[in-house]
């Protein structure tokens, strides 16, 4: 009883606020939500500029500045994150053991039967990013992923792709199931996150992107062809699109590269049907062209959908301040 009334007055006369941070490339996004009694008092979006990755907790000044003022403002302030640690996919059942014999772990979940596990240092890191207070609710990109497309999972087997300009995070799912989850940085790893290779499969991999970017060279040399004609666009606005063709196709080969391993390993290791579609949940406005290659390089049909990841982190938060509150 006092534990709900609690809650009421909380929910009534005290406004909750949800701050969402997200760093990808040289982009700090931030989505700031108000809510009080039930009803939305403020929600807005903004984007801040950073030549480093949030290094030692660094974040722009100015993205300080707003999350202080509102935490001091509000007592109900709620900051919210997303994993940058490389995460590995398995059943709870199964993190159970793995915890038992190594205890350096933390885990994420997913959905009921999934979660993703990382070491602590890694998880750690992760909730120490910012110079504000630690991240009240830290999610794992695949939580994102899931929580988007659980209601429109299908039996047949779907590939979803979540696109950032600095990563990309996939989950396969068949019968309404996951059965594989992957993250892949494509710049600025990590020292302890970066994959020892055989040298000759690194020369392969840079004679399959040399031979790519030589097949696409007339479309990146001809700024009109590559963003298509269009006299009612300025330069900046061409400049921008060309820049995003030509940082999305130089990126197409591993981004295949990898969706066709993982493919792989699914078909090896299940009975299952030969996956028809990739659904691309686009949070870095990949160019359509790239879009079109990515089709065109696995041979199966390509879906885009934009994708917000502050305002999934924000969605994500309210439901677990929901849950959890009081």
């Amino acid at each position: 009883m006092l534990k709900g009334l609690k809650k009421a007055f909380k929910e009534r006369f005290c406004s909750q606020v949800y701050i969402s941070f997200n760093v990808d490339h040289n982009l700090l996004s931030a989505q700031i939500l108000r809510i009080k009694n039930h009803r939305i008092k403020e929600k807005f979006f903004k984007t801040f500029e950073t030549k480093v990755e949030t290094k030692n907790g660094e974040v722009p000044i100015q993205a300080l500045k707003i999350a202080r003022t509102y935490s001091q403002k509000y007592p109900y302030t709620y900051f919210s994150a997303m994993s940058k640690a490389k995460e590995v996919l398995c059943e709870k059942q199964a993190f159970e053991q793995i915890k038992r014999e190594n205890q350096d772990y933390r885990a994420c979940e997913v959905n009921q039967k999934y979660c993703v596990y990382v070491e602590s240092k890694d998880f750690l890191k992760d909730f120490k990013r910012f110079k504000i207070q630690d991240v009240d609710f830290l999610f794992s990109p695949f939580s994102l992923i899931y929580d988007f497309v659980r209601d429109n999972l299908e039996e047949k087997p779907l590939l979803y792709l979540l696109l950032e300009r600095s990563r990309f995070y996939f989950l396969i799912a068949d019968k309404k199931e996951i059965f594989l989850a992957k993250s892949v940085f494509l710049e600025e790893q990590p020292e302890e996150f970066i994959e020892s290779k055989e040298e000759d499969s690194m020369e392969m991999d840079n004679e399959a992107v040399n031979l790519f970017l030589s097949e696409i060279q007339e479309d990146i040399d001809s700024l009109e062809e590559a963003i298509g004609l269009d006299s009612s666009k300025d330069n900046s606005e061409k400049n921008e699109d060309a820049y995003s063709l030509i940082e999305g196709m130089t990126n197409i080969p591993l981004i295949a590269g990898v969706l066709q391993e993982g493919l792989r390993s699914v078909y090896h290791s299940r009975d299952m049907d030969f996956v028809e579609k990739v659904v691309v949940l686009d949070s870095c406005q990949i160019h359509q062209k790239a879009l079109m290659h990515l089709q065109e390089t696995l041979m199966i049909e390509v879906d885009r959908i934009d994708f917000s990841l502050v305002e999934r982190l924000n969605i994500l938060a309210c439901m677990e301040n929901e849950k959890y509150a009081f």
